[in-house]
């Protein structure tokens, strides 16, 4: 059975609007590792990511995760998702967001527990800090570790390095290969030519919401999809 499954997937935000995606077919097995996400803006990568992770509902299509339609509780149990824009309650404490959302998980939860998994993101130092007082770059690594720090089998992240420094995007790129050693299946939406090549194992082009190239990765420089999204980058195409 596929981790997940994708059958002419269409979307659209309301019966007025065009569709943004059509017709969206692909699957990834067990052993697909990290798969790269591209496409121009308003391509319909994050809807896709929307979509698959159950936050947006569609009628048109299914998709499942080993066998469960995507926004059902069993689905949700298997899949780490860190969204494009993402917002914490103001007023909460990163500690206290990481105890929260991981109690409802259902991992067993110990100040213990929280200070590893912020040092394992090198949050460590704001664990005290209200969330209204992070910078981007902190919220997106928080966003990260709500993702991965209990090693879903299915994860879902949306241009997860936007806004890291170095030692930030260093430290998501060593937890991806982690999750790619333990066998989990990862989507990854990323604009930057440096993490697909480093990181990704297969590639899905989104082109104006369809499927235009779905391939397994030999090495970047055999990949015709690959040069030509790194051709786009450079004439500022994608950003």
């Amino acid at each position: 059975m596929f981790p997940l499954m994708v059958d002419s997937l269409s979307f659209r935000y309301t019966e007025k609007d065009p569709w943004v995606l059509h017709d969206v077919s692909f699957s990834l097995p067990s052993d697909s590792g990290i798969t790269g996400l591209i496409g121009r803006n308003g391509s319909g990568k994050s809807t896709l990511i929307n979509c698959l992770s159950g936050v947006l509902h569609f009628r048109v299509g299914s998709i499942t995760f080993f066998g469960n339609p995507a926004g059902t509780i069993t689905a949700k149990k298997q899949i780490g998702v860190s969204f494009q824009d993402v917002e914490f309650p103001a007023n909460l404490k990163v500690r206290e967001i990481i105890g929260a959302v991981f109690t409802i998980r259902g991992l067993q939860v110990s100040s213990l527990a929280i200070t590893r998994w912020a040092d394992d993101f090198l949050l460590s130092d704001v664990l005290r800090e209200s969330a209204r007082n992070l910078s981007g770059g902190r919220r997106k690594m928080l966003a990260n570790l709500l993702a991965l720090a209990w090693e879903p089998p299915v994860l879902l992240l949306d241009e997860p390095s936007a806004g890291l420094d170095f030692d930030a995007r260093e430290c998501l790129w060593r937890h991806l290969r982690a999750a790619r050693q333990r066998g989990a299946m990862v989507l990854i939406a990323s604009h930057t030519f440096e993490e697909l090549t480093c990181l990704c194992d297969g590639i899905i082009l989104l082109d104006k919401g369809h499927i235009a190239a779905h391939e397994r990765l030999n090495g970047p420089g055999e990949s015709v999809i690959l040069q030509e999204f790194k051709k786009t980058l450079e004439r500022g195409v994608y950003v």
